[in-house]
């Protein structure tokens, strides 16, 4: 019987780092039932959700992040105080690709919609690149390296002198930007 779980193996076996080919049967098949099992869990929570409250998976996400943090703040008492808001681009093209994807485009359209209204798009440009490559090799230098969209995040955000606002503790390695977390 074939599965999902079937074809990613493969593509792991034909892309990816061979070092864990020199596992014996009994590790590989522990391996590849532990990977069915994980895809199996994974789509019937997404099932559920959507069932049982018309959400995926990744609608889910997203209100559990906008809920608040261990301490109890929520997002929106953050952004209430901030004297500026901007999202960079790049988080823009991220927040358009999860709506695209969540059964409440119009509901998420709409919000995002709202919150450009009140914000600045920060936008790359030549000046963005050489913030960009001086984290970069900072980063690479120091043997840290975070998301590339997130090294072009942390470049705008420097450039126009702003804090990320951010769970992403990866963002607290960039030397000379500020993190604050919600």
């Amino acid at each position: 019987m074939t599965t999902a779980g079937d074809g990613i193996l493969d593509a792991m076996a034909t892309h990816g780092d061979t070092g864990w080919r020199d596992a014996d049967t009994d590790q590989w098949r522990a391996w590849r039932a532990y990977s069915r099992v994980q895809l199996r869990l994974s789509y019937e929570i997404n099932r559920q959700l959507q069932a049982d409250s018309d959400l995926s998976a990744a609608d889910y996400d997203v209100l559990v992040a906008l809920s608040g943090s261990g301490g109890g703040r929520m997002a929106i008492s953050v952004l209430a105080k901030a004297e500026q808001l901007a999202i960079p681009v790049i988080v823009l093209g991220e927040y358009r690709y999860g709506i695209a994807q969540s059964r409440n485009k119009a509901g998420y359209s709409t919000w995002l919609n709202n919150l450009l209204a009140d914000c600045m798009v920060l936008d790359v440009n030549e000046e963005t690149t050489l913030y960009y490559a001086e984290i970069h090799l900072d980063l690479r230098r120091s043997g840290r390296p975070i998301p590339s969209n997130d090294i072009w995040v942390a470049a705008l955000c420097r450039q126009h002198r702003l804090s990320i606002l951010s769970r992403d503790r990866h963002f607290d390695v960039v030397r000379g930007n500020k993190r604050i977390d919600w």
